[in-house]
């Protein structure tokens, strides 16, 4: 999870980020942009997190550079996103606001349930005991004690762990309903909504009366949540 800056560009495409010093944005060891033309593009926001996890990794390299970006190719018109605002949950209304600039639409709003920077609040860096951390936490996935299971999926959304999400769809079929329960509010937290499928087939063959009411909630917040993408 890197930080990053909007201009004062950046505020007119997205108002609903302005007045927020540092914004968050899942990162995954893509390409960072070195402007050469400055004036054939506007920038809209520029990272803050100096990006550097591997012992010979230049210092000092990202801050400063694009965190989002807009040009026009011939009659088209470009939209760039250095880091993955559609794996972050709270932020990925941006992507249908970057196809709709890119496609000369309406800039429409969209609901306060899934506009939600204030849910990231620091950067993220995954150094070695990061990974450790998460591993670990993968492995306690399958834990004996549902407990432990429930602390691991807390534990991996404290780290944004973007794998993890897909590993605990299978515990939706898990034999305790706290554990379902809690695979599946993870989804939600995490806006996957990818595993809409999955969620509704938790909910229609869930034998416990409670449980199958909260999955009910969590598959139409779910859809929501898809809806407004």
């Amino acid at each position: 999870m890197i930080g990053f800056e909007l201009t004062p560009e950046g505020e007119k495409i997205f108002p609903e980020l302005k007045n927020r010093d540092t914004l968050y944005v899942q990162y995954y060891d893509g390409p960072i942009y070195e402007v050469f033309e400055p004036e054939s593009m506007d920038i809209l926001g520029k990272i803050t997190t100096d990006i550097a996890t591997h012992n010979d990794d230049p210092r000092g390299l990202t801050p400063g550079k694009p965190a989002f970006l807009t040009s026009h190719y011939g009659k088209a018109r470009v939209f760039v996103a250095t880091g993955h605002p559609e794996s972050t949950p709270g932020m990925r209304w941006i992507v249908p606001r970057m196809a709709r600039w890119a496609g000369n639409r309406e800039l429409i709003s969209y609901d306060k349930a899934v506009v939600r920077p204030e849910i990231n609040n620091k950067e993220i860096l995954y150094f070695p005991e990061q990974k450790k951390f998460e591993k670990e936490n993968f492995w306690n996935l399958f834990h004996e004690d549902d407990s432990e299971i429930i602390k691991a999926i807390d534990n991996l959304y404290s780290i944004r762990s973007r794998p993890s999400i897909r590993w605990t769809i299978g515990l939706l079929r898990h034999n305790s309903p706290e554990v379902r329960l809690a695979a599946a509010n993870y989804l939600l937290t995490t806006e996957y909504t990818h595993a809409i499928p999955d969620v509704m087939s938790a909910m229609h063959n869930e034998q416990d009366a409670g449980t199958k009411k909260e999955l009910k909630i969590i598959f139409h917040k779910l859809q929501a949540i898809s809806n407004e993408q």
